[in-house]
C-alpha cells in the first residue's frame, strides 16, 4: 500500500476529505509510535565499526536499538560494549558487526510505499483517522478515541502474529510408507 491508499482509507473511515500534508504527518507520526513499541514495526539493519577500544562512535541515523554484536562471528556480550543514546563504545579494540533495528524512514512523497512491516499498513489508516477527527472536533472526540483504540488493539495483534511467525520451527520428518 502506499501512503496514498492508506489516505483513503482513513477517509472511508471518517467520511471526510483529508489533506495530504495532514495525513502523510500522521502516518509518519504513526509509524515511529509502532516501531517504539514493537520490534516487528523497525527495520533491521547491520553495520561493521573498526573500533578502538574505549572510543565512541555515532551508530546509524535513526538508530533505535542494538539487537546483536558480533566480533569475529561470535557474538559479544553485553558487558562489553557501552551504549549511551546513538552512540556506542567497545572495550577491546576490533571489528564490530552490529546488527540493530531502526525507526523506518519518514514517508516524503504520497504514492511512496512506507517502509514498515506491509502487515501495519491497513492500521495506520486508523491512527490517520484518530488524529483527524482529534484535530477536527477536539482530544475528546470520542470517535477519535475509537479509532486510536482499534490501531493499539490491531497493532497489538499484527505484533503477536509477526512475533510467533518468526519463533515457529519446523521439524523435517519422514513420511510414511
Amino acid at each position: 500500500m502506499t501512503g496514498q491508499d492508506i489516505r483513503i482509507l482513513a477517509q472511508i473511515s471518517i467520511g471526510k476529505e483529508i489533506n495530504k500534508t495532514y495525513a502523510t504527518k500522521f502516518l509518519n507520526e504513526g509509524m515511529e509510535i509502532l516501531a517504539e513499541k514493537y520490534d516487528t514495526a523497525c527495520v533491521k539493519e547491520t553495520t561493521t565499526i573498526t573500533a578502538t577500544k574505549n572510543t565512541w562512535y555515532d551508530l546509524p541515523n535513526g538508530f533505535l536499538k542494538i539487537r546483536k554484536v558480533y566480533k569475529d562471528d561470535d557474538e559479544v556480550l553485553p558487558d562489553n560494549y557501552l551504549v549511551d543514546f546513538d552512540q556506542i563504545l567497545f572495550i577491546e579494540d576490533g571489528t564490530y558487526t552490529i546488527e540493530y533495528l531502526r525507526y523506518p524512514n519518514e514517508l516524503t512523497v504520497e504514492t511512496d510505499t512506507p517502509e514498515i512491516h506491509k502487515a501495519y499498513h491497513k492500521i495506520l489508516s486508523y491512527f490517520i483517522a484518530s488524529r483527524e477527527t482529534s484535530r477536527l472536533f477536539g482530544s475528546e472526540n470520542p470517535e477519535s478515541a475509537r479509532f486510536m483504540q482499534e490501531f493499539e488493539i490491531r497493532a497489538k495483534e499484527i505484533d503477536i502474529k509477526l512475533s510467533s511467525q518468526k519463533r515457529r520451527r519446523r521439524i523435517k520428518t519422514k513420511p510414511f510408507i
